[in-house]
């Protein structure tokens, strides 16, 4: 038994100037045609840090930007009147040039990037498989494409101080919130409210959606995608001391989808997958020799459990599990 995500998360824009973040460091990204901005989003007001020409022959058509959150790059190209250019930007390998005609860029020196973060390893999809252009996702404001997007780039993405300021203090109510549907609607609302397209954070409601913020005397936008990614991970999978609770705060909107490469602290390593909202299969790795005991949502009484070392039995839901270090433990055929 395994458990794979195929999905590819690069989301992409069309719209000159859209913003991006940079994986793994604090610097927002403004790509347009022959031209790039850069800010820190370390504290409350973005800090331009760098302002940068390009010699390009346009106008350019199939102009793209593209925030390649599986390598940690932002990638652009398009079609000027010379040809076909396409260059990358990273926080390990700087500015690095793939294809342009002869002569066609002229840049000046890039400020350099501290790499913060190192690639994350966990995954979420939510059964959607949509073109991951963000003009349209705006548009559509479908949690199942946003979230997983959110969650990876959010563990891309540097912790800072926390604030209760701006935007920020709707993170306090999600991570309180005790129901699915509204930990659901609160994270709409911080979408709404504290995102600009391509998920670039802000503190302060620029699009004015009505909903009553605080003012605002410091902090970091960054926390949104940061402190917002672990409240996305809440709604799907919760552990503390020996035990793992699977689906806590499922919304109804999340029927199907997976989580792999989950990590539990010290207890190992979860990967699960669910359909009708109901959990389907999960294969646990354990970090530890230890007992753990599973948590599912709904009325769920029994399963089977697997290991190469104990072969096949029932595990009656709510009792601990018995589990070896390193050894991999496959649950599946969930009963009522």
């Amino acid at each position: 038994m395994r458990i794979d995500i195929s999905e590819r998360l690069k989301p992409f824009s069309h719209k000159s100037g859209t913003y991006f973040l940079l994986p793994g460091t604090t610097i927002r990204t403004q790509i347009f045609p022959a031209f790039l901005r850069f800010h820190d989003l370390s504290r409350s007001e973005p800090q331009l840090i760098a302002e940068v020409p390009l010699k390009v022959q346009g106008p350019v058509e199939k102009f793209t930007v593209q925030q390649d959150l599986e390598h940690g790059e932002i990638v652009v190209w398009g079609q000027t009147q010379n040809g076909f250019f396409r260059y990358l930007i990273s926080a390990t390998r700087g500015f690095v040039i793939e294809k342009s005609p002869e002569n066609t860029f002229f840049l000046a020196e890039l400020p350099s990037f501290e790499k913060l973060i190192l690639a994350p390893t966990e995954r979420l999809s939510l059964g959607s498989h949509k073109k991951q252009e963000w003009q349209l996702m705006e548009r559509r404001c479908d949690l199942a494409e946003i979230l997983p997007i959110w969650f990876r780039l959010g563990q891309w993405t540097p912790k800072v101080e926390k604030t209760n300021e701006g935007t920020a203090f709707l993170l306090n109510q999600i991570h309180n919130a005790t129901h699915a549907e509204k930990a659901s609607t609160l994270l709409h609302t911080l979408f709404l409210v504290g995102m600009d397209c391509g998920l670039s954070p802000r503190l302060e409601d620029t699009t004015f959606q009505g909903v009553d913020i605080p003012s605002i005397n410091g902090g970091s936008p960054l926390q949104l995608l940061r402190e917002g990614s672990e409240c996305i991970r809440d709604l799907f999978l919760q552990s503390e001391d020996a035990q793992i609770n699977v689906l806590p705060l499922l919304p109804l909107a999340f029927h199907a989808g997976r989580m792999i490469n989950a990590q539990c602290g010290s207890l190992g390593i979860v990967h699960f997958e669910w359909s009708k909202k109901v959990i389907r299969r999960l294969i646990f790795t354990a970090g530890q020799t230890t007992s753990v005991q599973f948590s599912f949502s709904g009325k769920l009484r029994q399963c089977r459990v697997r290991s190469s070392s104990a072969g096949d039995s029932v595990l009656q839901l709510g009792q601990l599990l018995n589990v070896m270090q390193g050894q991999t433990y496959y649950l599946d055929r969930f009963e009522k």
